[in-house]
């Protein structure tokens, strides 16, 4: 339900504050100091700084603040330093003027402590709790409950408005929170608010001695029982950017000399959904990457090496057989089975998996159930199976099923050449496949390495610190556009007009979100960068063929020429924008559409200065037409 547009309508919004430095105004015969707040947590979206009334902050000169009343720049210093160590919690009223949100005033502000964890470059995103005192049941129960139509959750003190919706939500079972990533719109109504979600939701259990690392605990740790129906999620990068200033260091150490905005890449693609593939010629330092990143992780003793052999046909070349003359099950000699168990065991604790050159043999004959599993969302039901239940082994450290949980990170590499085989669509539909950027020889000699100095980095990254990267961004402004989303349906249809078991599905769409939301606050890798390295990594990587397959979708001649075969045609649909309308609708298309024209109509800017990546693989797939009439 959008807002009626009745007059005078008002709601109410918590936003977290801290004090500017800035004092308004001292009135010593009332005991009011006027203070000039700052939020530091996500405010409505109609927030405008002009149309607040920053709140009175009453104190009692004895109790509070010591300081010589007749003289005023010394109190001036003194009210700066007390409340320079408090946060606010302020209560925006909200008053809806036609279709128009005003912030009018604000008011109930509560004077709290920062925390150990709070530092001045953080920043906090509101996340609505729903605890039993909302939703009395089960957590299968609340999956189910939050997707339905019907639901509805009455929360206290959060915004009507349509458009500030949560793009986050905490479930409280009882025994952890769990953090649910992927909503994507909100109505309001007499019966309280419903969440629209994505078709995949995001899942992360945040147990309750973490919690106060991640969300401002004090507010939480108040008796007001609104205040404890949402908290503040903490979006500070400082450990993150840490973290990968250190695996620059790593891999630098090892005698590899890689972009920053490759490690970056590989860095967010880890960390988001699905499996991370390293791609290129042999010799090219694939593996020592993942080496350089599980030393920069502190997780050496959690890290399973998996080199694959040509000769495997199923998966029990890689986790193991039950051998039923002595009925027992004997793992296999990669190891994976073990480490499973172990991280089944150890849930705090993270742990990498490596399939070195794992396209040696069919990856959906070894990997098959792995496959399957990534794209489950329910941990329950992430599990593999070692053999049939029936035959229990007698040793009780192998079980029938063992689960394959979220702090378990997989991570492959593929070489390019004929002793190996080509990726199905079924691995390239999970995977971000990515080609690395070696620097040039000159620029990094091996002898640089023995001049680097050990950082101060000695952390051990435990599963809650890894999850605590994926939640450092606030994520409103990294999701995919709508234009985006346009041009992503008009490529699968474009694709898939060309080869029509090919395309483009929700899967990939909200792994690319994930994707972007997950990417750190860095300058040497924008979200423009990005966006360039999604298209490459989950959508070029699927486009191959014959060049009678190939020669439209991956034309350079841009739309102009299909513009004159539609002109000529006498169709009304003879301009661009009415063309990609058109393109838009659910009718199938009677040609491919070069992907570099769908690229350069729905974004902004020129399409040879802003996806480079996307441009340098679509010239190496026209080369390889060219040469050999086709490309993979």
């Amino acid at each position: 339900m959008t807002k009626s547009g009745k007059d005078n309508e008002t709601s109410k919004f918590q936003v977290l504050c801290k004090f500017s430095d800035d004092v308004l105004d001292v009135s010593i015969s009332s005991k009011n100091v006027f203070l000039k707040l700052k939020p530091i947590s996500t405010t409505p979206v109609s927030f405008e700084e002009k149309n607040i009334k920053y709140p009175n902050i009453s104190y009692t000169v004895d109790s509070d603040l010591h300081f010589d009343e007749e003289n005023s720049d010394s109190m001036v210093d003194q009210i700066i330093k007390f409340y320079k160590d408090k946060l606010f919690l302020s209560e925006f009223v909200l008053e809806y003027q036609g279709t128009q949100v005003v912030v009018h005033s604000v008011s109930n502000t509560k004077i709290i402590r920062k925390n150990k964890y709070f530092s001045e470059s953080s920043i906090y995103d509101a996340v609505p709790i729903v605890g039993t005192n909302i939703y009395k049941g089960k957590i299968t129960g609340f999956v189910k409950y939050l997707k339905s139509k019907n639901s509805r959750f009455k929360l206290d003190n959060w915004s009507n408005n349509d458009k500030d919706f949560p793009r986050q939500i905490i479930f409280d079972n009882g025994t952890e929170y769990l953090l649910f990533q992927g909503i994507t719109g909100q109505t309001y109504d007499e019966k309280g608010y419903h969440f629209e979600v994505a078709n995949e939701l995001n899942e992360i259990p945040i147990s309750y001695e973490k919690f106060s690392e991640y969300f401002y605990s004090d507010v939480n740790d108040s008796s007001d029982e609104n205040i404890k129906e949402f908290a503040f999620l903490l979006h500070d990068t400082h450990a993150e950017n840490k973290f990968i200033e250190h695996f620059k260091t790593e891999t630098e150490k090892e005698g590899l000399y890689y972009n920053p905005a490759d490690l970056i890449n590989f860095h967010t693609a880890m960390m988001s959904q699905g499996m991370v593939i390293l791609s290129g010629l042999s010799g090219t330092g694939k593996s020592q990457l993942v080496n350089s990143y599980v030393k920069a992780l502190g997780v050496e003793d959690n890290f399973c090496f998996v080199p694959v052999r040509s000769s495997w046909t199923d998966d029990s070349d890689l986790l193991g057989f039950f051998d039923s003359t002595k009925n027992r099950f004997k793992p296999g000699t990669s190891h994976l089975v073990d480490t499973l168990i172990d991280a089944v065991n150890n849930p705090n604790e993270l742990f990498v998996v490596l399939f070195d050159e794992m396209n040696l043999a069919k990856v959906e004959h070894y990997f098959s159930q792995f496959l399957s599993v990534l794209e489950i969302k329910d941990d329950s039901m992430k599990q593999i199976n070692l053999y049939n239940a029936k035959a229990e082994d007698e040793d009780p450290n192998y079980p029938a099923r063992i689960s394959v949980g979220n702090n378990v990170l997989f991570v492959g590499t593929e070489n390019t050449d004929e002793s190996t085989f080509n990726l199905s669509d079924k691995v390239l539909d999970r995977s971000n496949i990515i080609n690395l950027h070696v620097k040039p020889f000159y620029e990094g000699t091996p002898n640089e390495n023995k001049l680097l100095k050990d950082d101060d980095y000695t952390n051990v990254t435990s599963f809650d610190d890894y999850t605590s990267f994926k939640n450092a961004q606030i994520l409103q402004d990294r999701e995919l556009t709508q234009d985006e989303l346009k041009m992503f349906w008009v490529m699968h249809k474009s694709i898939n007009f060309a080869d029509p078991n090919v395309g483009i599905g929700w899967r990939i769409i909200n792994q690319i979100n994930d994707y972007l939301t997950k990417l750190p606050d860095d300058s040497q890798f924008s979200r423009q960068n990005a966006l360039d390295a999604q298209i490459v990594q989950r959508v070029l990587s699927k486009v191959r063929g014959s060049e009678e397959q190939m020669t439209d979708l991956l034309s350079s001649d841009g739309i102009e020429k299909l513009l004159k075969e539609v002109q000529s045609s006498g169709s009304e649909n003879s301009s661009e924008d009415d063309y990609f309308k058109k393109a838009e609708d659910d009718a199938p298309l009677q040609r491919a559409i070069p992907i570099e024209s769908i690229i350069q109509h729905y974004c902004e800017g020129d399409f040879s200065d802003e996806f480079l990546e996307t441009q340098a693989v679509l010239d190496e797939k026209r080369r390889n037409l060219a040469h050999y009439g086709f490309t993979m």
